[in-house]
């Protein structure tokens, strides 16, 4: 009798171990290893806000050159003062690391088609649509473009180890919050992560098409109209390339169709579009703050 109590003991035991420590997948969520989480002295608890800035006040980082001076305002944004840039960019991606990992690090993943490592099969669907689309691909030929300027490459992995010095200074303890929910740990960062960034910038402003619709009101408008409300080029807005130049290249010939018909469908499901309306510094004053003649 007492042999099978000891036996169950440490079965119960055993599962208790396991199960507090390995995140589980419950209706499609992730539960973290709530052991983990839940420990004060490393869990979540750690990861509470304080009035003052949470970051050491001396740092060594042995691949800079020359001592850097990182002077955070009343705002908390951060401003950066070194004797060359090669230690300029790498204290920029420490300190955006400091303030921005999981963000920066999560983006990759989404950009890449790897969300579903993270979060499980909610993300397929995205991260098919990413893969189709090439982000990876692209990213690493922006990566190849970058390293092909020596100055630029300088730089680029300079800001790789800025945010790896960072990412290497961290425990468990002092993950972000966002980690110990999703029970992962950083990657290394690398120039095509960086990369992988730009590409989901530019895709989140540029990456849409409208050929359908596009298609739908020409026929339905006719030509005439339809370039009157929809000019290639708006009024006042040049091309980069100004017409009067002499361009060295020779330009590609297209053949046009005798006649287009596509039938004018409503589709019920589209992928994800950025939202039109997306943009850097977009901002209005009040009528209350500008002057009234």
């Amino acid at each position: 009798m007492k042999f099978i109590k000891l036996i169950l003991s440490l079965a119960i035991t055993g599962a208790l171990i396991y199960s507090l420590n390995t995140r589980f997948i419950i209706g499609g969520n992730g539960v973290p290893p709530l052991g983990k989480f839940l420990d004060p002295f490393f869990g979540f608890w750690q990861n509470a806000e304080s009035d003052s800035i949470p970051f050491d006040i001396n740092v060594s980082l042995p691949d800079l050159k020359d001592s850097v001076t990182v002077y955070y305002d009343e705002f908390g944004i951060p401003h950066i003062f070194a004797q060359n840039n090669h230690d300029l960019f790498m204290a920029q991606g420490y300190v955006v690391a400091q303030n921005r990992l999981w963000q920066m690090d999560f983006q990759t993943y989404a950009a890449a088609g790897r969300l579903s490592e993270l979060v499980g099969e909610i993300a397929l669907d995205l991260d098919r649509l990413q893969r189709r689309k090439g982000m990876l691909f692209g990213a690493d030929n922006t990566r190849k473009q970058m390293e092909s300027n020596p100055q630029l490459k300088e730089y680029v992995e300079a800001y790789s180890m800025g945010v790896n010095a960072y990412i290497n200074s961290l425990s468990y303890k002092h993950l972000p919050i966002e980690y110990k929910l999703l029970a992962y740990e950083p990657e290394k960062w690398s120039t095509v992560k960086s990369a992988l960034l730009l590409q989901l910038m530019i895709d989140d402003l540029t990456g849409y098409d409208k050929d359908l619709q596009n298609t739908n009101a020409y026929n339905l408008m006719g030509a005439e109209e339809f370039e009157r409300l929809y000019p290639q080029w708006p009024a006042g807005i040049d091309p980069v390339a100004r017409t009067s130049e002499d361009l060295p290249y020779e330009p590609l010939t297209r053949s046009t169709p005798d006649s287009l018909q596509v039938i004018k469908t409503f589709m019920t499901k589209v992928h994800n579009m950025p939202d039109p309306d997306n943009g850097s510094n977009n901002w209005a004053v009040a009528g209350l703050k500008s002057y009234r003649g």
